[in-house]
Parts: C-alpha cells; sequence; structure tokens
C-alpha cells in the first residue's frame, strides 16, 4: 500500500468508526449548506450535532488491533466538515453517526468510487474483529451522481473493555477535483438507533 493509498485508508477508517464531527453553518430547518463545497444535507431535528473535541475523543476510545492503523488514525483523522449523532455526546452506547469530509482526489481522481470505497472499508479488516462484507463494492448513486457504496460489520472495541457489534456504510462521490467520504456507525441490531433513519438522512444529500 502506497503512502497516498494509506493515508486515504486511514482517514476512512476514522470516518466510518467514529461517532463525530465538526459542523459550519446551518439555517433554523436544520438544513446544513456548505457554499464552497456545493454540499448540503438535512439534519432530523432529534439529532445533534457533534464537535471536533468530541470526535477526537471518541478516536482516543476506540481500541486498535493493529498500532499501524491506530498511528494513521493520529496522523491523517481530520474532523469531518459535517457530522451528527442520533444522541447528544456523551452517550454510553454505540452513538448512531452520520459525517462527511471531502478531500482532494489526487492520484485517485479517475478511480472507480465503488474502488475507493472498497479499498477503504477493507482496512477494517486489518484493524477490527469479526469483519465481514454484508454489501459491495456497488455503484449508487448520491444526489444524482455516481457513487460507490459498502457496508460491512465488525466488532467495535473500547479501551475500558465495553464492545459493540457494529455496521458501517460509506458512500464515496467524486465530483471534479473533490472526493466526497460519506460515513455512518450503528450498532448491528440496530437497537440503539436504525439504518432507515441514516439512510433517510443521505436521501436529503445535495451535491452541486
Amino acid at each position: 500500500m502506497g503512502i497516498r493509498l494509506a493515508a486515504v485508508v486511514g482517514r476512512s477508517v476514522a470516518f466510518m468508526v467514529a461517532s463525530v464531527l465538526m459542523i459550519s453553518t446551518c439555517s433554523a430547518q436544520n438544513i446544513y449548506k456548505n457554499s464552497t463545497l456545493g454540499f448540503s444535507i438535512k439534519k432530523p431535528a432529534s439529532w445533534h450535532y457533534v464537535t471536533a473535541e468530541q470526535v477526537q475523543q471518541n478516536l482516543t476510545r476506540i481500541d486498535l488491533n493493529d498500532p499501524k492503523m491506530k498511528e494513521l488514525m493520529a496522523r491523517y483523522a481530520r474532523a469531518p466538515f459535517f457530522a451528527i449523532s442520533k444522541h447528544k455526546e456523551p452517550h454510553d452506547d454505540l452513538n448512531p453517526s452520520v459525517r462527511v469530509n471531502a478531500r482532494e482526489a489526487g492520484n485517485l481522481k479517475g478511480v472507480a468510487p465503488e474502488k475507493i470505497a472498497e479499498l477503504s472499508a477493507n482496512a477494517l479488516a486489518r484493524t477490527f474483529k469479526d469483519y465481514a462484507v454484508v454489501t459491495g463494492p456497488v455503484q449508487t448513486k448520491v444526489s444524482g451522481h455516481p457513487a460507490g457504496y459498502m457496508k460491512v460489520n465488525y466488532t467495535l472495541e473500547a479501551g475500558d473493555g465495553r464492545s459493540w457489534r457494529t455496521t458501517s456504510e460509506m458512500w464515496i462521490v467524486p465530483r471534479g477535483d473533490l472526493i466526497f467520504i460519506i460515513g455512518s456507525g450503528t450498532r448491528q441490531d440496530e437497537k440503539s438507533g436504525s439504518r432507515t433513519e441514516v439512510s433517510s438522512i443521505i436521501d436529503t444529500i445535495k451535491i452541486d
């Protein structure tokens, strides 16, 4: 794995497993808009924005089997420009979340989005227990644009001995020189929040 690709994977893993994010501007109708990136998404009224500090705190709680991946996450994980969780932090259970980041495409420009999703998601196989691909990589669309999608299951362990059987979903949306990385995390049994609710949030995304 090249250095640049490793950086992409490290960031993507962080997005998929962290239950936190950072925001910029939003309206009274819970519609977040980022004019610079040409991106908007609607937040359910009952969900909560997550701060950059909470993102970092949650990342440090994750117990990783692979020290190299932990180093990658610490080095490359950046607070998403948008992140929400179903329950207000701090939350004792796995907190359903949706988070979005954008990065320059760089050497990944022109690579099929489903391939980028596969490379990013499969990094979890070396990092977490009980990794299994549920869906993908497949082609899909987000806001009418070609995208890649994957859904994987694994066991997420916290440093305090607790663990959760987790489902992570990832959508990769290339747009010109940018790649939007959209991630979500829920319990496999959906006891703390449903993936149907997550899907309804993804459906509100608009990308110019």
